[in-house]
């Protein structure tokens, strides 16, 4: 049988549900084949896994009929089972496009609404920086300034993907948003969780969002930060490094060898 994998020679004499019917589902199955040698025979119609030689699962839809004698007595079924894994899995697919879509619109329309209510914030940062605040209160306006900005660009990020758009790419200075979360982390975490930086000046750029970079690592300083509720380091380092040949084939789309440039050339 090319369906099971089985022989025709090799099934006869062995028992039907031992063979096909999954231990889970056994019982389900043997009342639904009962049910029809009964006085109100039922599941004429009924779906259930069978696993083949190879252990692989499919999902079967049984058409069923009664046997009977030349008197008219009940003596047996006939089955024919059609193969709808492919079909059934196809629809889950459809499902997920459809729930994918909806969540699309959805983020859409909260992006918009954060949108709104980022630039009245962004506008205030604006006129606060007017009445020369000390170099104190600066810091802090500013910082509040890039949180906003940042925001206004998850924002847009969200808006994006609801349009099915992807993100630009460019080459990021790793220091640059090394600096900005550390700054982030200095006047907004706790004062007894400090931050160390090893970064040399002269790291390659890599070929990011940086946005995505930027939040990225600062929700592994958050996660970090609620971690130690006693206080503690946060150390943030970098280096430059060759790609091995195991890395390579454990990680898709990565190569082996040194880290290249967007253009091709490799960092020196």
């Amino acid at each position: 049988m090319q369906l099971s994998g089985w022989r025709r020679e090799e099934l006869l004499g062995k028992d039907w549900f031992e063979t096909f019917i999954p231990q889970e589902v056994s019982l389900d199955v043997h009342a639904a084949f009962a049910s029809l040698l009964s006085d109100a025979p039922q599941f004429w119609h009924h779906e259930n896994e069978i696993t083949t030689r190879s252990g692989k699962r499919r999902l079967i839809r049984w058409n069923n009929s009664l046997l009977r004698s030349a008197s008219g007595k009940v003596i047996g079924t006939a089955s024919i089972g059609e193969d709808v894994t492919d079909q059934k899995n196809l629809e889950k697919q459809m499902l997920r496009a459809q729930r994918l879509e909806s969540l699309g619109a959805l983020a859409g329309g909260i992006a918009h609404d954060m949108n709104n209510m980022l630039m009245p914030i962004l506008m205030g940062v604006t006129l606060l920086k007017r009445f020369e605040p000390s170099e104190r209160s600066l810091k802090a306006i500013e910082n509040i300034e890039q949180s906003v900005r940042r925001g206004r660009d998850l924002v847009n990020q969200v808006l994006l993907f609801a349009r099915g758009t992807d993100t630009a790419r460019k080459p990021v200075n790793l220091n640059e948003v090394v600096r900005e979360v550390a700054a982030i982390i200095t006047h907004t975490f706790p004062k007894d969780i400090t931050v160390e930086i090893s970064i040399p000046e002269d790291l390659a750029h890599v070929t990011a969002d940086s946005t995505q970079l930027t939040q990225v690592l600062l929700n592994f300083c958050v996660n970090a930060r609620d971690a130690m509720p006693s206080g503690g380091e946060i150390s943030i380092s970098a280096a430059k490094t060759e790609i091995s040949e195991q890395y390579a084939n454990a990680h898709g789309g990565a190569s082996a060898g040194p880290l290249r440039r967007p253009d091709g050339e490799r960092y020196r």
